[in-house]
């Protein structure tokens, strides 16, 4: 017990609170303890500098890096483990914000609209993914049968999910001069469009892909842009109004022209993309990518070079191709607006046949594309609240880390960003080259779909559908309705 009590006394006496003076008297009178006591905080030997401090953290993260959840109490608990890790920490200084760095998961996205039913896992947590849904870094996204999803990735890129496709958001990481995009097609297609400096079009036409409107951004949807014009009319014009074939479509891409040019000169940097599948690998900036990917089947993709209704200003359009194989480095330039295909192993790529049911079919998928200025009106708005305020070159890095949670690359090496671009595709070739096995094994007994009709089949449809409504009169009573009657009518038809 007097041995408990001496002990006691000892972690009392170093402890980091001061000590009262008769407490400093019955311990020298005792003799307890063979060294002097500090008092002052002077006398602690502990160097603040010295210590691993942090200068700042992300955005909603805690400082612990202890990952409490899957802790292993056996390793947590052994000592030869705790010296191993105690001196790769001592040999990097700032182990504990690479560390934090790499747990990170950083916003990749925001969900603009699914039509049927689309989902993410989060970790391996399932959510549904819905309108506004965040999406993070890690997270895969994916479609069921007849369903479709348009995303926002956060450079203000498009990205859209045809039915049955699943795509692994990988990273998003934002450079000083540039940004980087990093995605995995598992299975299906999707179509990937960047967001460029130009001027939309006006024409004088129904959007292309009626079957993913109204969306529940009340500013985006040309409706509004009719109702807006109707109201503003005499009665004269009203009636010559009736006849009109495409209401509201003049204000709605000068409005989006308007918000378009203004985010512009928020968004100095430029993105470049990695976007692959099992058996091949796309690299490049400031072009459209359309992609098909079949588990153990081949790949199928076209580049544009344009985006439909759309006059690009000072764009650069370049995108590589990369094969699979251990040692095959092999790249090449692909040439736009034409259907290449990828064999299962990822060794050859050949010009798709015009004459082939695929080429028919994936060129017919592109019509979707040709007029969307409902969605990219939608994201100019979310772009304009959630990306405009990240994409400011004054930000720091300091103020990125704590007010948007992201971290900015370059800033404390040159060429960091360019760097893990290179590793990436190294990295990539070799572990998609050993997933091929794993996939030729799993997939050898399930019967491959190919280039399908289904994949459009429900879009087809209900853009024709709502093409030969158009002129009836619940449709064309939307224009004359007021602010109430409006929202109502979009939350009921917006989730169709």
């Amino acid at each position: 017990m007097k041995a408990f009590f001496l002990i006691l006394l000892v972690g009392i006496s170093y402890s980091a609170i001061a000590l009262e003076g008769d407490d400093l008297s019955l311990i020298e009178q005792y003799n307890l303890i063979s060294s002097s006591i500090p008092v002052d905080d002077e006398d602690w030997t502990v160097n603040p500098s010295e210590l691993d401090v942090d200068p700042f953290k992300f955005k909603n993260q805690e400082r612990n890096v202890i990952d409490w959840n899957n802790l292993d109490e056996q390793e947590w608990l052994n000592i030869g483990i705790w010296i191993k890790e105690r001196d790769f920490k001592d040999s990097f200084p700032n182990w504990r914000r690479r560390l934090r760095e790499e747990k990170h998961s950083e916003i990749m996205g925001r969900v603009i609209k699914c039509l049927g039913v689309c989902s993410k896992y989060h970790e391996t947590v399932r959510h549904s993914a819905e309108f506004r849904v965040m999406l993070a870094e890690g997270d895969e996204v994916f479609t069921n049968e007849n369903s479709y999803l348009w995303i926002m990735l956060s450079d203000g890129s498009l990205l859209k999910l045809m039915p049955r496709t699943s795509v692994t958001l990988q990273e998003f990481n934002i450079g000083k001069t540039k940004n980087t995009v990093l995605l995995r097609l598992n299975q299906g297609q999707i179509h990937y469009q960047p967001r460029l400096t130009g001027e939309f079009v006006t024409l004088d036409k129904p959007e292309s892909d009626l079957s993913m409107y109204p969306l529940r951004i009340l500013e985006a949807n040309r409706e509004y842009f009719a109702i807006q014009e109707y109201r503003k009319m005499s009665d004269v014009e009203k009636l010559m109004n009736s006849i009109e074939k495409n209401p509201g479509h003049k204000s709605q891409y000068s409005e989006l022209n308007k918000i378009h040019q203004l985010n512009n000169s928020k968004q100095p940097k430029k993105t470049e993309f990695f976007i692959f599948t099992p058996n091949m690998s796309l690299w490049g900036s400031e072009s459209i990518v359309n992609l098909f990917y079949e588990p153990n089947g081949k790949a199928a993709f076209n580049i544009q070079d344009q985006i439909p209704g759309f006059k690009s200003i000072g764009a650069s359009p370049n995108v590589t191709v990369g094969y699979r194989g251990y040692n095959n480095k092999f790249e090449l330039k692909p040439e736009f607006n034409k259907w290449y295909e990828m064999n299962v192993n990822g060794t050859k790529l050949d010009l798709m046949s015009k004459n082939s049911k695929g080429y028919s079919y994936l060129s017919a998928s592109l019509a979707f594309f040709e007029r969307i200025p409902t969605i990219h009106m939608a994201r100019e708005i979310l772009f304009k609240e959630h990306i405009v305020p990240l994409m400011d070159p004054e930000l720091g890095e300091e103020k990125l880390a704590l007010e948007h949670g992201y971290r900015l690359w370059d800033s404390q090496r040159e060429n960091e960003l360019k760097d893990r671009a290179e590793f990436v595709k190294e990295y990539v070739r070799r572990t998609e080259t050993t997933n091929l096995k794993t996939i030729s094994h799993i997939f050898r007994n399930t019967p491959l779909v190919g280039y399908n009709f289904k994949y459009i089949a429900r879009a087809m449809k209900d853009h024709y559908i709502k093409l030969k409504k158009r002129f009836k009169e619940a449709n064309l009573v939307v224009r004359e309705m007021n602010d109430t009657e409006y929202y109502i009518w979009l939350i009921k038809n917006g989730n169709k």
